[in-house]
């Protein structure tokens, strides 16, 4: 029995993990925290500086878009100029844009600060930080753990976000109420306590070895150095595109599977969701944040049976078994006959729609070289997450202008 639950949660692997990747679960930790207490606060301090509707959704638009070329820059040259480095430059622009953000209330400042920098508008991840992490924990632990390793990094990303979300409402409510803080200064402190979560996942990503770069190939035998030299030759004229050499093409690929999926799933963001039910069902908003967070909690913990489902079935059919009944279920979401039935459809639909994302995560690790892993997840993720949100604008906006 206690093999049987060591097993289903990934317990053997999460104990395997080494010295960097526990640092690199931290960061995950850290960063996804500051980005869930973050979103909470974000529109609400946008809003109290005088920032109109219009003017916080370009920001936010544009925000997106300077952080998707920003990840693509840093995850396509952080195999070959060092994963740390990249991590660091990512890290310092975050603490960048926090402070330019707590410091400024001009819109022009905040815009340029939004596009240079790393900021997450949504709570979700932004940035370079994920694809140089997953490769990064790829290199450091071993090959069989793999899918079970993601599955707990993912876990710690959903539990993270959900909890830095739940304590930044408790905190400025808690300022507002009990200390009579203006809701201005409390958004500021909320802020503040985001840029001091950014700097201590700087000191973390100092904190890493070098065993997270791309190991440098074993020397070869005297006899064998004449053969190794012109390999050596043959592998560095090989044409490069984005940081990537032999998997170019399987890369594409994946990154226009990801991109049509996300862009599907970017029509139904938590927010819209949370709004439908408010406007269907007069949903309370108590009520409707704490789905959220169950929600998120229960996506996180369901990675964990997805990597069990792996090893009996593999990858590519634990994406498809869990990918589309999760989509069913969000389908019967509007349906329903009542609130009760749409709000357990929907929570249904969370104990499984995550669980392609380790699984997907682990296999574009495997199909990729070693010094290929952080160009690779760099593209696939701005594919499967600021693309879709930027068609999903277009979209929106042509739908308004021809209506």
């Amino acid at each position: 029995m206690g093999a049987t639950i060591s097993n289903v949660f990934s317990l053997e692997a999460l104990l395997s993990i080494p010295y960097d990747g526990r640092m690199l679960m931290l960061c995950k930790g850290l960063r996804m925290f500051g980005f869930g207490f973050l979103a909470v606060i974000l529109v609400i301090y946008l809003e109290q500086i005088g920032f109109s509707t219009s003017e916080t959704g370009l920001l936010f638009t544009l925000t997106l878009l300077g952080d998707a070329v920003i990840s693509i820059f840093l995850t396509t040259h952080a195999d070959k100029y060092g994963r740390k480095f990249c991590l660091f430059v990512g890290s310092f622009l975050s603490i960048f844009t926090s402070l330019v953000f707590i410091s400024q209330t001009n819109f022009w400042i905040l815009l340029i600060a939004a596009i240079v920098g790393v900021i997450s508008p949504s709570g979700s991840e932004v940035g370079p930080f994920m694809a140089i992490e997953i490769s990064s924990m790829a290199q450091v632990s071993e090959d069989r753990y793999r899918t079970k390793i993601m599955s707990w990094y993912n876990l710690v990303g959903c539990f993270s976000s959900a909890s830095g979300a739940l304590l930044c409402g408790f905190i400025t409510n808690n300022l507002v109420q009990e200390h009579q803080f203006t809701l201005l200064n409390a958004s500021k402190f909320s802020m503040c306590v985001y840029a001091i979560v950014q700097v201590f996942q700087s000191f973390f990503i100092y904190l890493l070895r070098s065993n997270i770069e791309v190991p440098t190939p074993p020397q070869e035998a005297a006899s064998d150095k004449a053969s190794a030299s012109l390999s050596s030759a043959a592998a560095s004229s090989s044409p490069s595109f984005l940081g990537l050499h032999k998997s170019k093409f399987i890369v594409l690929h994946l990154s226009l599977l990801f991109m049509i999926d996300s862009f599907a799933g970017s029509f139904v963001l938590q927010s819209m969701i949370s709004n439908w039910f408010f406007v269907e069902y007069k949903t309370n908003p108590a009520v409707l944040g704490s789905i959220i967070f169950f929600c998120n909690l229960v996506a996180g913990v369901s990675a964990l049976f997805a990597a069990t489902l792996a090893d009996h079935i593999g990858l590519v059919l634990t994406m498809v078994v869990t990918h589309l009944p999760s989509n069913v279920l969000l389908i019967l979401v509007p349906l329903m006959p009542n609130e009760l039935l749409s709000i357990l459809m929907i929570c249904a639909r969370y104990c499984i729609s995550q669980m392609d994302v380790p699984t997907r995560n682990a296999y574009v690790q495997g199909v990729v070289d070693p010094d290929e892993r952080s160009a690779a997840n760099g593209i696939t993720n701005v594919s499967k997450l600021s693309v879709p949100t930027q068609l999903n604008a277009a979209f929106y906006l042509a739908l308004i202008l021809l209506y």
